[in-house]
Parts: C-alpha cells; sequence; structure tokens
C-alpha cells in the first residue's frame, strides 16, 4: 500500500491518498468466503481546532476494495467517521 499525504502545519489540516493491493481480506476473518480484496484505495481528512484547553480533531476516512463481495463488517466500500479529543495540562 502506498500512501501519499499533505499536511498544512499552519492550520493543522491533513489529507492522505492510499492505494494498493491486497491478496487476502481485509477486515474480519471469514472462512471460504470471496470477502473484499485486491486493488484498493481511500481517503482520509482530518481537520484540529482548539477550544480553550481542548484540541478537537475530526476525521473522515474512506476506502474502497474492488473485487470480492461485501460480508458481514467486510465490506467493499467502508466509511469510517471519528473525533479525538485531547486536553493541554
Amino acid at each position: 500500500v502506498f500512501t501519499l499525504g499533505w499536511f498544512d502545519a499552519k492550520n493543522a489540516r491533513m489529507v492522505k491518498f492510499h492505494t494498493g493491493e491486497t491478496s487476502t481480506m481485509l477486515g474480519s476473518y471469514v472462512p471460504n468466503s470471496n470477502a473484499p480484496h485486491g486493488k484498493l484505495w481511500g481517503l482520509t481528512a482530518n481537520q484540529r481546532f482548539e477550544w480553550d484547553k481542548l484540541m478537537i480533531t475530526p476525521e473522515l476516512t474512506y476506502t474502497h476494495l474492488e473485487q470480492g463481495q461485501s460480508i458481514g463488517y467486510n465490506r467493499n466500500d467502508n466509511w469510517r467517521v471519528g473525533v479525538n479529543l485531547s486536553r493541554y495540562f
């Protein structure tokens, strides 16, 4: 997997693009299945905000696997939304 990223240190903003290939399934193991695999690409973006002594960093990630079938939590298209909270001491 190859990742190319851009980080704006002044505005605490980051964008990453992922591409590559996986020969086995990605995610939880399901024996004897045609779980998602093969060529993949993805995009991740996050932006940090500061409020008082808190650092709040929302993040959005999308991943796509070209081959196989979505099975349970093993998906060909996967979205992830998260928030990281940190505090200065």
